[in-house]
């Protein structure tokens, strides 16, 4: 069976977005499948609405309008600074490009010409349903009805479903054969917009273990003791506590300034080294060999468990929606108290006086979610 899969895959310069890209294709070719990831050129269809005449005399959305425009020159600015970063960062992932297997690239108004070459359809995993587009690859609705649909692990990204969402749900949610979602609160609130039934399966990288991990992973970048920082938000706070508790423990911070491809003015002064250009082979290896880890990533949380190390996971103020997957790994880990979701004058003595992570322990839950999971792929891949 070949299996063509959606995702946030191509020209992704996050790393959490191509480690769980390549996770799937491995997870299905282990299983017995086929699978690559079909490499998909966004392009913007959605028709701009016309206002309502008595929109333009809203004094809050002129404000609104104003300072977007503000923001706007200000990134733009800023983006220009790191642009360097951004190109250096690009040919580092290149290297990672051979170890996904993956298709040529078709433009997202052309993707019915890939339809023969696969006998099953599956998007996901990542925050695929977050957008809000009808016409988006990651609902498939290019897919004709006589070829399977699925979703493997889809995220919203989202606490709780905007009108926009639901007109897509509604539309769409139906014409899939089997859904799986990545978080265990959007199972209910997938619920009312579909017949089908929601479960919810395990992110990707998950579904691998250690050694497979292992295998991806470069040799150890930096010999010294280090403690590594992976902060995707632009909260001053999370970058204020890493450099008190690596003060005290006598580590230097390691961490990817502006990343992925925007400007941080936290990141300004912070990291003793800091890295433009590690690939997520890089990724893999720097976590692995970390003395401790404090990050607000899903992935980096995921993969700080794979290579059984100390971390603490941050909730970010700007993306309050994260949590929600934050929270379910970290329950599913049975390690809630590594969740700092606000920080405070007492953070660092709470970090410093919660329990080690015990390692040794049986992690029950995962072992069953990684079971189920295999399984919900296998049952309607094979129905």
């Amino acid at each position: 069976m070949k299996i063509g899969i959606t995702t946030l895959y191509h020209n992704s310069l996050n790393f959490g977005g191509v480690l769980q890209a390549y996770a799937l294709c491995e997870v299905l070719k282990q299983q017995g499948y086929d699978a690559e990831q079909i490499l998909i050129k966004r392009v913007n269809t959605a028709v701009p609405r016309k206002p309502s005449w008595y929109e333009y005399f809203n004094l809050a959305k002129i404000f609104r309008k104003i300072r977007s425009i503000l923001s706007a020159k200000s990134n733009a600015k800023n983006n220009s600074k790191i642009s360097n970063i951004v190109e250096t960062r690009k040919q580092a992932f290149k290297s990672f490009s051979s170890l996904v297997p993956h298709s040529d690239v078709y433009l997202q108004t052309e993707l019915n010409k890939c339809i023969e070459k696969y006998d099953a359809f599956i998007t996901g995993s990542d925050q695929v349903w977050g957008c809000g587009e009808i016409d988006s690859p990651y609902f498939l609705g290019f897919v004709p009805s006589n070829k399977k649909k699925i979703s493997y692990a889809a995220s919203i990204g989202k606490m709780a479903v905007d009108l926009r969402l639901q007109e897509v749900f509604e539309s769409e949610l139906d014409k899939f054969d089997a859904i799986s979602v990545r978080e265990q609160n959007a199972v209910k609130l997938l619920k009312p917009y579909t017949k089908n039934e929601v479960e919810w399966c395990l992110d990707p990288t998950l579904l691998l273990n250690r050694s497979d991990w292992e295998k991806v992973a470069s040799q150890r970048k930096i010999d010294e003791d280090y403690m590594l920082c992976y902060f995707l938000g632009n909260d001053k706070s999370h970058r204020k506590i890493a450099t008190e508790y690596a003060k005290k423990h006598g580590l230097k911070i390691v961490t990817f300034p502006h990343y992925p491809n925007v400007y941080h003015k936290a990141d300004n002064g912070f990291g003793d080294i800091c890295l433009t250009d590690a690939n997520p082979q890089d990724f893999l290896s720097l976590i692995k060999n970390a003395s401790v880890v404090f990050t607000d990533s899903f992935h980096a949380s995921v993969f700080s468990w794979h290579f059984e190390k100390q971390f603490f996971t941050f909730g970010r103020k700007q993306h309050k929606g994260m949590a929600g997957r934050l929270y379910s790994l970290l329950d599913l880990l049975d390690i809630k108290g590594r969740f700092i979701e606000e920080v405070n004058k007492n953070t660092l003595l709470e970090i410093e006086s919660t329990d080690t992570i015990d390692y040794a322990k049986d992690c029950e839950k995962l072992t069953a979610m990684r079971n189920s999971s295999i399984d919900f792929l296998r049952k309607h891949l094979d129905a």
